[in-house]
């Protein structure tokens, strides 16, 4: 479960909701350990959000370069069967 302070009050929210990995008991009593020494800084809501922003920038970014990638092969292929067929004899 994990605390989300908004505001005026204080949503607990179950991890499952925000995210599709899986984290171990463990792992959240570490992190609420941190916070709580001071090594890591409390995240606010403007944090996760700008986290999430950069990530979704990164994530498309990604998705264009394979797309880009993948018409490419696409085209270039279908330039080839064409040349073939027009030009039976020629070699590949």
């Amino acid at each position: 479960m994990l605390e989300i302070l908004n505001l005026d009050k204080a949503e607990v929210i179950s991890i499952d909701t925000i995210s599709n990995q899986e984290f171990t008991e463990e792992e959240c009593k570490r992190l609420r350990q941190s916070i709580k020494c001071g090594l890591i800084n409390r995240l606010t809501v403007g944090d996760v959000l700008d986290k999430a922003m950069e990530i979704q920038a990164v994530r498309v970014n990604d998705w264009l370069e394979s797309e880009v990638s993948r018409l490419s092969h696409l085209r270039d292929r279908a330039s080839d069967l064409g040349r073939r067929k027009e030009y039976p004899f020629y070699p590949p």
